[in-house]
């Protein structure tokens, strides 16, 4: 598996290329380049002091340093280099991870998480019109001795100081690059990240519908895009108690988002630089590493509702399953099932619906007109 994740990143142009890899700029040299303006020093061909690694040895100092969580100093003891050595290749690995996991994981059409929708949504819900669960999580930051930078980083739900970060994955736990914005500060509100990251109006489509937690009230937001909002209520002033259907929602959102928990879970187990406290002079690259963080979890086992096998039995992992199209148990595919995304009411549209269903085409009914509307998905 490690062998094949290093020949994906290291591609190739043909069989006489050393990959990209070679070819990597460090980090402090493209900034150096950047405050020059573009200039560069003309060197003899050859000439210049080599490179103490290789770019596999780099590879695993950053795994050191972001997997496993150590420090820069106990890096640099571990290879026999400097500190900062250390973190001009965190940073170099990081950006061209990021850029490499982007066009690996781009963002999926409708076909393809129809495909492999779990049944334990359509059971709850009844539709298969949920085409991704969002959530944020906050990551424990060094507090700044700027009262501004202090301010806006500064939770007072959690009481901490750090950043936030906002995932989208879809119904089997896939994490697509453009669904893992970058961080925010830890002040800002779940609607106003949702709104400035563009998250639900870049990537979802007319006519779906996004699982979040209660603290997300974006509706009003939403709405202009056509996108559905499935969130629990909140207890309103001297509310002893929520109503049956209000509490029925609330335990079929609670049951249905189990699978976007599980990926922050996955993604902070798995990355040691996650769990400790980052350092604020790193603030810059942790939305970079966090993303890159929740992308290679796309190389575990789905999270299917109902499956209990985990990653044994041969199972496909969630890359395999959302892009490639491989077999998942406990999932059906609703691309050619129209009664399972038809927003319509009428009956008269639901047969229409069924007898002439196009997967690239939904059937949509809006609400300031009675004829039925076409639209391309």
């Amino acid at each position: 598996m490690n062998d094949a994740f290093l020949d994906l990143v290291n591609a190739k142009r043909d069989d006489q290329d050393l990959g990209e890899c070679t070819r990597l700029v460090r980090f402090s040299d493209a900034k150096k380049k950047e405050r020059q303006g573009g200039f560069k020093r003309k060197r003899k061909p050859g000439g210049g002091r080599k490179r103490k690694f290789n770019w596999k040895d780099e590879y695993l100092i950053w795994s050191c340093y972001v997997h496993c969580g150590w420090t820069e100093r106990q890096v640099a003891r571990l290879f026999g280099t400097t500190e900062p050595a250390v973190s001009d290749i965190v940073r170099t690995w990081s950006v061209y991870l990021d850029k490499v996991l982007a066009l690996v994981f781009p963002n999926p059409t409708k076909p393809e998480v129809l495909r492999s929708h779990p049944l334990h949504l359509i059971r709850v819900f009844g539709h298969a019109r949920i085409m991704m669960n969002l959530d944020a999580s906050d990551v424990k930051g060094q507090t700044s001795r700027f009262s501004e930078s202090q301010t806006a980083c500064y939770s007072t739900y959690h009481s901490q100081t750090g950043a936030k970060l906002l995932a989208g994955c879809t119904p089997i736990g896939g994490l697509p690059a453009p669904w893992v914005p970058a961080a925010f500060p830890s002040g800002v509100s779940d609607e106003v990240m949702t709104e400035k990251t563009g998250i639900v109006k870049d990537n979802l489509r007319h006519g779906d519908a996004v699982n979040v937690d209660r603290g997300f009230c974006f509706e009003n937001y939403a709405i202009k895009y056509g996108v559905l909002v499935i969130r629990p209520q909140k207890k309103m002033r001297g509310q002893d108690q929520f109503s049956a259907p209000d509490a029925h929602m609330h335990h079929k959102v609670g049951t249905s988002r189990i699978v976007v928990e599980q990926a922050n879970s996955t993604a902070k187990q798995k990355s040691g630089y996650l769990q400790r406290t980052t350092p604020a002079l790193q603030f810059d690259i942790l939305g970079i590493i966090a993303r890159v963080s929740y992308l290679m979890t796309n190389f575990s086992a789905p999270l299917t509702t109902g499956v209990t096998t985990g990653s044994s039995g041969r199972r496909a992992c969630r890359a395999g399953v959302q892009w490639l199209g491989q077999a998942e148990p406990e999932t059906i595919c609703g691309v050619q099932r129209a009664s399972l995304t038809c927003t319509c009411s009428s009956r008269q549209c639901s047969l229409t619906c069924r007898q002439r269903w196009c997967p690239s085409l939904c059937c949509l009914r809006l609400p300031s007109k009675k004829a039925r509307v076409r639209r391309k998905c």
